[in-house]
């Protein structure tokens, strides 16, 4: 504290006479000492400290070199020290060891035979699969063929029937038109060439029908098990039939309509004969009025009273 308080007391009388310059030193110098002889023993502590740290690390090394000697030497006296039973045991390890090793190498051998087997069957499964694939092929392509032949043949009935169809239908035409032509000119030179109009309606008929114009057989003694001839003159019969009741039809129907016209005609002329009445009477009430007679005057006499 003395020394923190000297320099005031310098300060203090520093206007004084008696005053010696430099005859104190300064605060900044005594600090710079203290810091640097702290610095001093701070280096020389860390210094001592490594050194120390070198010695025990030296030590360290040599009581574990040590350490590691008396290991040896007590292992070099256990190896020394091993006896005959010792010596078997070791055999037998390494013996078992060998076995193992023999064992592992004949797991190894036929693990190998296996794969080697799994990919054999793989492989032969493979041909096998490509082989049935092949064959499936084949036989869809075999399959296929015998269809289109069948397609074709049946195609080739089909057009053959209905050519035979076709050249049937023509033929029964013709054979028909052939009729038609033929028992015509049979009857024109029969009528010297006049054929009834309700003959040739009915020849039309059974042609237009399909039906044969000349007799295929005789029905006049109706059979219980008639041919078939007999049941085709049935049917033409029937057909005929038909035609008549039509045309009865027909023409009942036009004579009615044939008077219902005449009906309605004379109608028609009662009605212009009551107009000509009526358009007389008024033409005769107008003539009879006055000159003078106003236009609101006259009467004009109803067509109800008129008639």
């Amino acid at each position: 504290m003395s020394v923190k308080q000297a320099p005031s007391s310098v300060d203090k009388n520093a206007d004084s006479p008696f005053q010696v310059k430099g005859l104190f030193p300064s605060n900044d110098d005594y600090i710079k000492k203290i810091r640097k002889r702290m610095e001093e023993d701070a280096l020389a502590r860390e210094q001592r400290e490594k050194r120390r740290r070198k010695v025990l690390v030296q030590q360290l090394k040599a009581h574990e070199a040590q350490e590691e000697a008396y290991r040896e030497e007590q292992l070099v006296n256990r190896l020394m020290r091993q006896s005959q039973q010792e010596r078997r045991i070791a055999v037998q390890l390494m013996y078992a060891r060998h076995e193992k090793e023999v064992l592992r190498q004949n797991r190894i051998f036929r693990e190998k035979q296996f794969e080697e087997r799994r990919l054999q069957e793989f492989q032969d499964a493979l041909d096998k699969e490509a082989a049935l694939a092949k064959q499936a092929r084949l036989d869809n392509e075999d399959e296929i063929r015998k269809q289109i032949e069948l397609h074709d043949k049946i195609a080739a009935e089909h057009a053959e029937a209905k050519y035979r169809k076709h050249y049937r239908i023509c033929q029964e035409i013709l054979d028909q038109i052939t009729d038609l032509a033929t028992k015509s000119a049979e009857y024109r030179e029969l009528t010297h060439n006049l054929i009834p109009a309700k003959l040739m309606r009915e020849w039309k008929e059974l042609y237009f029908n399909g039906k044969p114009l000349y007799e295929q057989a005789s029905i006049d003694p109706l059979p219980s098990n008639p041919t078939p001839d007999q049941v085709l003159e049935l049917e033409k019969l029937h057909l005929l039939d038909e035609q008549d009741y039509e045309e009865y039809q027909l023409s009942f129907h036009q004579d009615e309509s044939r008077e219902l016209a005449v009906l309605e005609t004379v109608e028609n002329q009662n009605l212009d004969q009551q107009e000509d009445q009526m358009k007389g009477t008024q033409n005769e009430g107008l003539a009879a009025i006055s000159p003078a007679t106003t236009p609101s005057q006259v009467r004009i006499p109803s067509p109800c009273l008129s008639a």
